[in-house]
């Protein structure tokens, strides 16, 4: 892994020929032991062998070369950290200090994406999923607003309803998202409210009626309305606006010092963590209640065919009934029917011996839930 320097003198005269000693006394200072073109240095208490070339200087510029060849890892925190010396030593009175190649920050960008890709797409898909678990198809049209319609026709080129209803939540960038999400904004306008009220006043038949229908034009931002109460991450906000900041760092190649890394990878960890969570519990309730709808409708056709039937095959459709409410695991219903409903209809004399249902209670199929896990080894866990 390498870095390379350039060092920019801040009064230079082409008449005086400059000697590198300044440079190498700066190595002595960060060095345990040096020999030419290598020198040792202690990172936490461990030796690592430093390969480095310094040039002569010319036109008032001077270049530095370092190189550890140590695992990626460990040649990133300690080329980091002789970087932090050199950028703040003594050479800084008559230099200008810049950096030509810089695998420390490559590497801990690359490192940082993978965590970013993941964040991204877990967000997309809380969000995603809990504004069509509530507003279905039609999410586009009751969340997006007009200026990030635009903008959204204009990046998929194309203002197809079907098109933006299903590219439109991938395409939109960090910075979008997070304003999508916390940007107050009004669903009516105070002009509509007001028109609503002197026209249909006497519709509101007590004051906290009025007052609810007036708090209706208050600016709420998306998150308030569909989100507060079933994602718990505490100031998601201001860790949005950060991880835009560390983002555009990764995005742009720019410079990423270890503690920065650290700090990030943290932030990001911190955050996929709350939103696997808030996913599971999206996830319970999507599919336990399509479970639960599918048995309810069950349920009702099988009322209606005994009804219907006068009780003629009634066993086999409370046989039917019964494997259907077996299936139930998560909640539990208790169903208490009122007497009436009972005296509906003339019962027939029915043998309450079980045994005639001939069904088996137990032998049902139950859903598996499968719990995967990905397991990641950092190396600086």
């Amino acid at each position: 892994m390498e870095v390379k320097y350039a060092f920019f003198r801040k009064k230079y005269d082409n008449n005086i020929r400059y000697i590198s000693k300044e440079f190498e006394d700066v190595i002595d200072n960060i060095s345990i032991t040096k020999s030419i073109g290598f020198f040792e240095y202690n990172y936490n208490g461990n030796t690592t062998s430093i390969t480095y070339k310094i040039s002569n200087e010319k036109n008032g510029t001077r270049y530095l070369y370092l190189s550890c060849g140590d695992s990626a890892f460990k040649s990133a925190k300690v080329l980091d950290e002789i970087k932090r010396k050199i950028t703040t030593s003594e050479l800084r009175k008559n230099y200008f200090i810049s950096i030509l190649r810089d695998d420390v920050s490559q590497y801990f960008c690359e490192k940082s994406y993978v965590k970013f890709s993941v964040f991204e797409r877990r967000m997309r898909e809380l969000v995603f999923g809990i504004l069509t678990l509530d507003l279905g198809s039609d999410w586009y049209e009751e969340t997006i607003q007009s200026d990030l319609d635009e903008k959204m026709k204009e990046i998929l080129r194309s203002s197809n309803r079907s098109k933006l209803i299903q590219e439109a939540m991938h395409n939109m960038t960090l910075s979008q998202l997070e304003s999508y999400l916390f940007t107050p904004y009004r669903k009516v306008t105070c002009e509509e409210v007001v028109d609503v009220i002197l026209e249909s006043k006497d519709s509101f038949k007590t004051i906290d009626e009025l007052m609810i229908y007036i708090e209706s034009a208050k600016p709420q931002s998306l998150w308030v309305r569909f989100f507060q109460g079933k994602v718990e991450i505490d100031d998601l906000n201001s860790k949005l606006g950060e991880m835009r900041s560390y983002r555009n760092i990764v995005a742009h190649c720019k410079e990423m010092p270890y503690e920065s890394y650290t700090y990030c990878i943290k932030l990001l960890r911190d955050l996929i963590s709350g939103i696997d969570n808030a996913i599971a519990s999206l996830d319970t309730s999507i599919y336990k209640k399509v479970s639960l709808i599918e048995t309810f409708a069950v349920l009702s056709e099988t009322l209606s065919e005994a009804i219907n039937s006068r009780f003629d095959g009634v066993f086999a459709s409370f046989e039917k009934l019964a494997k259907e409410f077996a299936k139930i695991e998560f909640p539990k219903y208790k169903f208490d029917f009122p007497d009436t409903f009972y005296k509906s209809f003339e019962l027939p004399t029915v043998d309450t011996n079980l045994n005639m249902l001939n069904f088996d209670p137990e032998a049902t199929d139950k859903d598996s839930d499968i719990d995967e896990e990905e397991n990641e080894s950092d190396e600086d866990s």
